[in-house]
């Protein structure tokens, strides 16, 4: 039975529904098991090991790690591997990020003053990839799987190969020597002895961890981006087989979707947030409200499709959700100093990761018990997702940035304002977009 395409705003037949309830709950699986068992541990440690021994290794290692998924999938169509290879393949790719390293690597060669735009750019990278990916596959230049599989692959070959050769080390040597002596007092390095051996590892993940509860500021921002991951992966993972429900998505649809969300997220990551902080001179705190906004407005308009129009104005909006986590990270960097660059930002992702692995599932009892005994209400996950969202808008209402923060903010709009009334020299004090020690 063919379950795409159907007529929008009829409940859809029962084995659809039944089919749709059965990949959420495995895609559910696959996630908590990536998220929150591995990732949770490797990121943050990932993260602590390259404070201490540089981050090109880790980079590279991650970026080979992704190869997996693609080898698996080529050998399941040329039958020499069953599908299932696929998946711990995807959760070895995902819990060994090379996205970890690469933000303490930004926060390694960005001064501060530039990390928040930086990051959002670098952010931006990926909706470029939704772009590409979208464009190819609605233009039916990659006409069969194993073709696709292939490209994909090779992408990710030269990625890793120019990493490995052209990126330089980023981090200093002193900033090296500070974290091996914070490694040495928690323990994650010295040592002798079995016992010693087993526990570095955790500590390791523990000494990223701890970060996150270091003050109160940290605290809001833990529980900020836990809850719109949560909320991020819950959309993720129930939007298709939504959309499919209600607004009767089909494959080329989600095609459109993702270059949707792709042109949305580039436009917010590359001019949007850009033109907030650097023209208008909103603080960090700022931008990250107005994304909690956006994405609480997207779950909204999603709990209200019936149309496919509304499904693409929804994921339109809810781009501009794509501010909050660049402005969270640079609140982290800039609070840190550069021997915790890796650290302070494998904690967050794996605050991150907590989310998404165990949002989906608060999610799926939603899903599934909307659908059953005669009670069909699909967006229930959505409502409750905007509920959720609006708890996030509060805690970070309550957010009090540093007073350095603001500062930095008010002496770059006041030379600028200078510059403006001829005062100061177009060449004169400004700001430098990378560390002097780089």
């Amino acid at each position: 039975m063919e379950c795409t395409g159907l007529p929008s705003g009829v409940k859809p037949p029962e084995p659809c529904v039944e089919a749709h309830s059965q990949v959420v709950l495995w895609s559910t699986w696959t996630s908590f098991f990536t998220n929150s068992v591995l990732a949770v541990y490797l990121n943050p440690a990932f993260g602590t090991w390259s404070d201490l021994h540089g981050r090109k290794g880790f980079i590279v290692l991650g970026m080979m790690m992704e190869c997996l998924p693609f080898i698996a999938i080529l050998l399941y169509l040329k039958d020499i591997l069953p599908l299932y290879w696929y998946y711990p393949a995807h959760i070895i790719a995902s819990s060994v990020s090379a996205y970890t390293v690469a933000l303490g690597y930004l926060g390694d060669v960005i001064s501060r003053e530039n990390r928040t735009v930086v990051f959002g750019f670098w952010a931006g990278t990926f909706n470029v990839s939704s772009i590409i990916g979208s464009s190819i596959n609605i233009s039916g230049l990659v006409k069969t799987p194993e073709v696709a599989a292939m490209v994909a692959l090779g992408t990710v070959v030269i990625s890793t190969a120019l990493a490995a050769v052209w990126l330089p080390e980023s981090l200093p040597p002193a900033a090296r020597l500070a974290a091996r002596q914070r490694a040495y007092e928690a323990g994650v390095l010295g040592g002798r002895g079995l016992m010693a051996c087993v526990k570095k590892p955790f500590l390791s993940a523990w000494t990223s961890l701890k970060i996150l509860a270091r003050n109160e500021l940290f605290m809001k921002l833990t529980v900020t981006v836990t809850i719109f991951f949560i909320v991020l992966q819950e959309t993720m993972e129930f939007i298709f087989q939504y959309l499919q429900e209600v607004a009767g998505f089909d494959t080329m649809d989600q095609s459109i979707f993702f270059a949707v969300l792709g042109v949305g997220g580039l436009f917010t990551l590359y001019v949007v947030l850009w033109f907030l902080f650097t023209v208008v001179g909103l603080s960090e705190k700022s931008v990250l409200i107005i994304g909690i906004i956006s994405f609480a407005l997207e779950q909204l308009m999603l709990s209200l499709v019936h149309a496919k129009w509304q499904g693409y104005a929804a994921i339109a909006v809810g781009s501009l959700g794509g501010l909050a986590f660049p402005a969270i990270q640079a609140i982290k960097s800039k609070s840190v100093g550069e021997e915790e660059q890796g650290a302070v930002q494998g904690a967050l992702v794996g605050a991150r990761s907590v989310g998404q692995g165990i949002g989906p599932f608060f999610f799926l009892i939603l899903f599934n018990g909307f659908r059953s005994r005669g009670l069909y209400f699909p967006a229930a996950p959505f409502v409750a997702a905007l509920v959720l969202e609006l708890g996030a808008l509060v805690v970070a209402s309550t957010i009090r940035l540093p007073s350095e923060f603001l500062g930095v903010q008010k002496h770059a709009r006041e030379k600028k304002a200078m510059r403006a009334g001829g005062l100061l020299d177009e060449d004169q004090e400004k700001t430098p977009l990378l560390q002097d020690n780089v």
